[in-house]
């Protein structure tokens, strides 16, 4: 029998062109490349909280350097600020403030300060700077131990400013390393130094 041979038409020609072209330009098309930052996303919408957990070191200065040790201070703080990085933080922080021993008398401190600070976080993306200075009160209670019922509570006002750095490992914190200073005034004219480190947790 005789072989009958096909001819493909103009038409399905020209649709098998297209279909073709149409494979390879997708096959071709590079693929988006995929953040690898977690943290460097565009700013929400709305306010964002966050609450550091933070331990270090605090060393007076000046004329309290006469009377007080270098001493462990543990601290909080609690912040929420808008999309532009504005914001406001309270701030707490404690420490048993040692004082230096004497030959006749010894003392046992709890010593604290509660401040709001007014601050600014720049940047948005995995390392932020943020600065804060505000006021707030210092709360002491002093016992001698040696003699038991002697003890004495004492309040006065405090300033405090403070500068950290914030590493977002995770879209929900990371750490944070801050440094600042505190002076009190009054009949307790403190001023110290201080330094601490910790976690950063967003909500």
């Amino acid at each position: 029998m005789p072989t009958t041979r096909r001819y493909l038409t103009p038409a399905a020609a020209l649709t098998a062109a297209g279909i073709l072209a149409v494979g390879v330009a997708g096959a071709s098309r590079p693929v988006a490349a995929q953040p690898t930052d977690p943290a460097a996303e565009d700013a929400p919408a709305g306010s964002r909280w966050s609450l550091a957990l933070l331990g270090g070191a605090l060393a007076p200065v000046g004329g309290m350097r006469d009377g007080y040790q270098d001493a462990l201070v543990a601290g909080l703080r609690a912040k929420v600020a808008a999309r532009v990085g504005i914001g406001v933080s309270l701030a707490v922080d404690y420490s048993p403030l040692p004082r230096r021993a004497t030959a006749t008398e010894t003392f046992d401190t709890t010593y604290g300060t509660v401040a709001v600070l007014p601050g600014w976080t720049l940047g948005h993306g995995t390392v932020r700077l943020q600065l804060g200075a505000g006021g707030g009160v210092a709360l002491e209670h002093t016992s001698s131990t040696d003699m038991p019922d002697a003890t004495t509570s004492a309040y006065a006002p405090a300033a405090l400013a403070q500068v950290g750095v914030e590493v977002h490992i995770t879209r929900g914190g990371g750490l944070v390393v801050m440094t600042g200073a505190t002076k009190t005034f009054g009949d307790r004219d403190y001023q110290y130094a201080w330094g601490m480190g910790g976690l950063t947790l967003d909500f």
